[in-house]
């Protein structure tokens, strides 16, 4: 059982990459983890430029042009995203933008093949918290009609995200993946274990405060 009071990294056990079974889930929540470029003050300029070119395709090579490096934890979240849509059961993915970039880069032919299955998440504002990018994905949901989340993260992040969702009157089973630190990550907290632990052990303090988990 995963506890909200275990600040330990590892959430998960090491092992290979590896994903749960997804044959009941009908969506998946993608959280993004940190990114190798693009700080959160220029999240701003991320916001102006989708509602401008109104196309998330169209944002994927306007991301491109810029040289974005979405970082080696959302490389692999996409690549998680990959076999899920390549499986038996493919579902909804509610995606944050850096996992959709990642995804339309390194693997174009699943990103177009299915294209109607991603709905992509993009920041309102100079940061885009776990809080309101779970917020987003389950309003997303219920506009396709779906209801059996899985949740796709980092695993020291997932104990805060599914209490997030939960919160929120969700259930979301979550989906064991091994999903790296980014060592070079604009966002220090995701760089390694100290740094996570660190601001983890706030974050979860914070929401607690303000009711934004359950269990």
């Amino acid at each position: 059982m995963l506890s909200y009071a275990n600040i330990v990294p590892g959430t998960f056990p090491k092992k290979p990459h590896t994903i749960a079974p997804i044959a009941n889930n009908d969506a998946t929540f993608t959280q993004a983890f940190g990114r190798d470029s693009v700080t959160d003050k220029e999240l701003v300029d991320i916001k102006d430029m989708r509602l401008q070119l109104a196309d998330d395709t169209a944002m994927m090579y306007y991301l491109d042009s810029i040289d974005f490096k979405p970082g080696p934890s959302n490389d692999a979240l996409a690549e998680s995203v990959h076999t899920i849509l390549t499986s038996e059961n493919p579902n909804e993915q509610m995606i944050q933008w850096e996992v959709a970039y990642s995804l339309w880069k390194n693997r174009p032919d699943t990103y177009q093949r299915f294209k109607d299955y991603l709905h992509v998440l993009w920041p309102n504002r100079d940061f885009y918290p776990t809080f309101e990018v779970k917020s987003d994905s389950i309003k997303a949901m219920d506009v396709v009609g779906a209801y059996n989340p899985a949740e796709l993260a980092h695993g020291d992040m997932m104990v805060r995200a599914l209490g997030i969702i939960t919160k929120q009157g969700v259930i979301a089973d979550p989906i064991d993946a091994d999903i790296p630190f980014d060592h070079y990550s604009t966002q220090p907290h995701v760089r390694n274990k100290t740094a996570w632990v660190t601001r983890e052990f706030l974050t979860r303090g914070e929401h607690i405060l303000r009711g934004r988990v359950k269990f």
